[in-house]
């Protein structure tokens, strides 16, 4: 459907044009923040996750697991920087499968976690405005930079936890294992 075309005549018509077209929606907020795509390939494909054991504890530790396939040299299994949560390690789970992954290819990250989802794609936009400074701002903030200057897409999928899927159970096992 193509877009009206709207006066130009006054000045006051290009104000109200340069409003329209200024307005701000939540994709143009990401988009700002992380950049144009400028390439498309054939997607990678890499699930993620985090874990949390004896969380509240003084004995507290949590893992990211990244799983891009099997025998695959860029698999992680780490222990997740600084604050020992689980949401936390889903979170750097996603940092660090970007880090892994080539910037030139178009890129597919499954997690099982709806709140490290929600960080990257919902809520960034609006943690940067207010610095970052936010539980994690400092995971997501280094996630914005990578995604800023890669060239090409990342798409997240929202996949079930523990309901049998072999990619994102190596997620979880290394994950526990970083931990």
């Amino acid at each position: 459907m193509r877009k009206p075309k709207l006066p130009t005549a006054t000045e006051l018509d290009r104000l109200m044009i340069q409003a329209i077209e200024s307005q701000t929606t939540p994709d143009n907020e990401l988009r700002r923040l992380y950049g144009p795509v400028f390439k498309e390939t054939a997607p990678v494909h890499v699930y993620v996750d985090g874990s949390g054991l004896d969380n509240g504890t003084a004995r507290a530790r949590a893992g990211s697991g990244v799983y891009f396939g099997p025998g695959n040299r860029r698999n992680l299994a780490v222990r997740v920087p600084d604050d020992q949560a689980n949401g936390r390690a889903e979170v750097y789970a996603i940092f660090r499968a970007l880090q892994a992954a080539n910037p030139h290819q178009m890129l597919v990250i499954f997690s099982d976690s709806e709140y490290a989802i929600g960080m990257v794609t919902t809520w960034a936009a609006r943690k940067a405005a207010i610095g970052w400074r936010v539980t994690n701002g400092d995971i997501l903030r280094d996630i914005a930079g990578l995604l800023e200057e890669r060239p090409a897409a990342v798409t997240f999928r929202k996949v079930k936890a523990h309901s049998g899927n072999a990619h994102n159970d190596a997620a979880d096992a290394l994950a526990k294992e970083g931990a």
